[in-house]
C-alpha cells in the first residue's frame, strides 16, 4: 500500500512537508485528520519552508516562526501549515511549478482586486477566494 492519500492534490501536500518519512504513512483522510489532531511535527514545517527559500518574508509570518526542533505544532498551527500546504500544492499543479506558484502567491492578482493572495491567506474567507481564483484559472477562466 502507498502512503500517498487517495487525494493526489493531498499526496503533493504530504510530500511537500516531508512525506511518510516526516509525518508517517498517510493513507487516507483520516490518517491526515489524525496526525493533524496530533499535531504535525516541527520537521514537517521545516520542509514546507524549504520549498519556500526564495520567497519574501510574508510567508514565514503566514507559517509563523522556526518550532523548536523535535517538537510538535499545536492543532490549529498545524492546520494553518497542512492548509498552506494544500494551497501550495494546488498552485504548482495549475502554474507547472513551485518557483511559478510561490511568484504568484507573492503578486497582486486583478482578480482578487489587486491583492496578492499570500496576504489573503490570513482567513478563511481569504483562504477561500485564492482558491477559487486558481479554480477559474485551472479552467481558463480569467476574470
Amino acid at each position: 500500500m502507498t502512503s500517498e492519500p487517495e487525494n493526489s492534490l493531498d499526496g503533493h501536500a504530504v510530500t511537500l512537508m516531508g512525506g511518510a518519512d516526516v509525518l508517517g504513512p498517510i493513507e487516507t483522510a483520516l490518517d491526515l485528520h489524525l496526525a493533524l489532531q496530533a499535531g504535525l511535527p516541527a520537521s514537517a514545517w521545516v520542509q514546507l519552508r524549504s520549498h519556500l527559500s526564495f520567497a519574501g518574508p510574508r510567508f514565514v509570518e503566514l507559517l509563523g516562526s522556526a518550532p523548536r526542533e523535535g517538537s510538535r505544532l499545536s492543532r490549529l498551527r498545524s492546520n494553518r501549515v497542512w492548509t498552506f500546504a494544500r494551497l501550495l500544492a494546488r498552485a504548482t499543479d495549475v502554474l507547472g511549478g513551485p518557483a511559478a506558484a510561490v511568484d504568484w502567491l507573492a503578486r497582486p492578482a486583478m482578480a482578487l482586486e489587486r491583492r496578492r493572495p499570500v496576504d489573503l491567506l490570513t482567513t478563511c474567507v481569504g483562504r477561500r477566494m485564492v482558491e477559487d481564483h486558481l479554480t477559474r484559472m485551472d479552467l481558463g477562466v480569467h476574470t
